[in-house]
């Protein structure tokens, strides 16, 4: 195809972002806008071109497209994907794929099953340094790693309460999470106790101001992860890995090596490594659609599902006072 034509679910800040580099490649026509809320439609098909829905099933069944970029809070998505699944679309989904797990493993079956490309917005995943990582790591023994998202506090209202956002661990650890299991595997058992030591005392919130997880992988190897969402003007994310004499570090954009053996770090040539996270995840969906190249994609939806997954069972650890909560969940 000359061009993906695409429908947008969602008109909020996430969505803008990424109509913002989309808008960069001529091989891409934004055709419709969808949101619950007319107005901010109508101002994104005003901005970027194209027609407003307040309905998204209205939009995907009344627009001719090929796919559609789906960005909402973790609450709303519902049965989304599963409607564009069965209506042939294929579907670049923002994280958190879902905030319940059986809704999000009905979407996985119907793409599968539909055989659509949908490619999820993991951003550690599409950088060159964070293949860098895992290909430096690869056949080393890793014994332990820690990672760290401290964040302001977002004004969004659904943000706050844990019944629509999940916390913080879920909205945006989920980075570090999935970075986590792209190097190191499959994460075997998690635990978890949140603090409201802070945020407990104001209106409105009812998610925790502190986050502490750790996760034992298959591998044997365990992970810490420590999360805090009142930081402003101190934010901090990223991973650490520690094997015998070696610690890799990685922000989210560069690494860095300590280690009394020089190691070269690996190169690794692709064009699809843009200037920036998003504009590559972006870039990389394109290019799937077009091609059908399925090894375009650096996360997949159903790998993504099993990300939300982990940060679902830290919760269910934490509200259950710490208790180990073993993976799968039933």
């Amino acid at each position: 195809m000359d061009k993906v034509r695409m429908g947008f679910i969602g008109s909020g800040n996430i969505s803008r972002s990424h109509k913002e580099q989309l808008k960069r490649f001529a091989d891409v026509a934004m055709i419709a806008h969808s949101d619950v809320v007319m107005p901010a439609a109508k101002a994104a098909a005003q901005a970027y071109g194209g027609r407003a829905y307040d309905d998204y099933l209205k939009m995907i069944e009344t627009e001719k497209l090929d796919a559609v970029l789906i960005a909402l809070p973790p609450h709303l998505h519902g049965t989304i994907e599963a409607d564009c699944a069965e209506r042939g679309l294929h579907m670049l989904v923002e994280k958190p794929v879902n905030l319940y797990l059986e809704p999000a493993r009905r979407a996985a079956a119907a793409i599968g099953k539909a055989g659509v490309i949908a490619s999820v917005g993991y951003n550690y995943r599409h950088v060159k340094a964070g293949h860098q990582v895992r290909e430096l790591l690869r056949g080393k023994p890793i014994a332990t790693a820690h990672a760290v998202r401290w964040f302001k506090l977002p004004p969004k209202a659904w943000w706050k309460r844990y019944d629509q956002g999940g916390g913080q661990l879920v909205e945006q650890g989920t980075h570090e999470v999935d970075f986590l299991r792209f190097v190191l595997g499959e994460v075997k058992t998690v635990q978890a106790r949140y603090g409201y030591t802070l945020l407990g005392k104001e209106p409105e919130t009812t998610i925790p101001d502190t986050q502490t997880v750790t996760l034992e992988f298959e591998s044997g190897a365990l992970a810490t992860l420590h999360l805090f969402c009142l930081m402003e003007g101190l934010q901090r994310g990223g991973v650490e890995f520690w094997g015998r004499s070696l610690c890799v570090k990685f922000d989210g954009t560069d690494l860095a090596i300590e280690s009394p053996e020089p190691l070269a770090v690996p190169e690794l040539e692709s064009p699809l490594f843009l200037d920036n996270a998003r504009a590559s995840v972006d870039r990389r969906f394109v290019e799937a659609v077009k091609t059908g190249d399925r090894a375009l994609l650096s996360s997949d939806f159903a790998d993504a599902v099993k990300s939300a997954e982990v940060c679902l069972a830290a919760n269910r650890s934490a509200e259950r006072g710490g208790e180990p909560v073993n993976l799968p969940l039933a």
